[in-house]
């Protein structure tokens, strides 16, 4: 990524970055702190004090100044953990490595083989909720009623699985990165180099709320 940058800059390309926040370039990008925060104040507001954390790992290049938004949202949980007054339990956090079900699925073989298991568990990407939600069931576990699972996302998936997740407005994000790098193109000067949106959360059946 980085050699890439450094390419269109070579070349005055102009470059907008979707997704998550970079200090050099144009940015459009979600509270991911807060997606987290909720997600995980939801499932404490149900009762669950061992609520375990899916980190994909979707790094920015080096030294660009950003904010990964798996480590975000970590921060948003380790919030919701303190206020709660739950002392945050590195154990219960694992790295998927890529949003894929197949990760997912392997994520949560390490959270449920715990001596105390999580109750629940709050992934970064819903295609990672979808693989823990899958292994869980292969173990013969209930999901909500022995596991309860939040996504991050809300792709069109998570509405067929019943996937309680934190939706970010996709479309809207592509929609105004497009705008600006097309003002780019147009020789525009843009002032207002980072556009943060917002999160909610959509709660249906994985978490036991329905």
């Amino acid at each position: 990524q980085e050699r890439f940058l450094q390419r269109f800059q070579r070349f005055h390309i102009p470059v907008v970055i979707a997704d998550y926040r970079d200090d050099r370039l144009p940015s459009v990008f979600v509270d991911n702190v807060e997606g987290g925060y909720l997600a995980t104040k939801h499932l404490l507001g149900l009762g669950h004090t061992r609520i375990g954390y899916v980190l994909d790992h979707s790094a920015p290049p080096n030294g660009s100044g950003g904010n990964e938004p798996g480590a975000d949202r970590q921060r948003g949980y380790q919030r919701a953990l303190w206020e709660a007054g739950i002392a945050f339990d590195p154990q219960l956090v694992v790295e998927s490595g890529l949003h894929s079900r197949e990760r997912g699925a392997a994520a949560a073989q390490m959270l449920l083989r715990r001596s105390e298991r999580p109750t629940a568990i709050f992934a970064a990407g819903d295609m990672i909720a979808l693989g823990v939600m899958e292994h869980a069931r292969k173990q013969g576990l209930r999901i909500p009623d022995d596991l309860a699972v939040v996504g991050f996302d809300d792709i069109e998936l998570a509405s067929f699985a019943g996937l309680t997740t934190v939706h970010q407005p996709m479309q809207e994000m592509g929609r105004q990165a497009a705008e600006i790098v097309t003002r780019l193109m147009q020789g525009e000067q843009v002032q207002q180099t980072s556009q943060q949106l917002p999160v909610e959360l959509v709660v249906r059946d994985s978490c036991g709320a329905v």
